[in-house]
């Protein structure tokens, strides 16, 4: 039985404080709307679960050449 998942909560965006521009490209500037650590957390946790529903599973990769 597999168990069931709870949705992921979304960050929140950075507040005005916590922005900093990162990138400037002729005359646009960017700047992050999630932080790099948000990303990364979510990562981890989309791999602990992936790696809990193949579990004692055996993998099979076809490869097409």
């Amino acid at each position: 039985m597999q168990k069931k998942s709870t949705p992921a909560k979304r960050p929140q965006p950075l507040k005005k404080t916590q922005r900093k521009i990162i990138m400037q490209v002729l005359d646009k500037h960017f700047i992050p709307y999630i932080s790099n650590q948000d990303i990364q957390t979510r990562i981890d946790a989309l791999a602990s679960q992936i790696n809990e529903d193949y579990a004692g599973k055996k993998s099979f990769v076809y490869r097409y050449t």
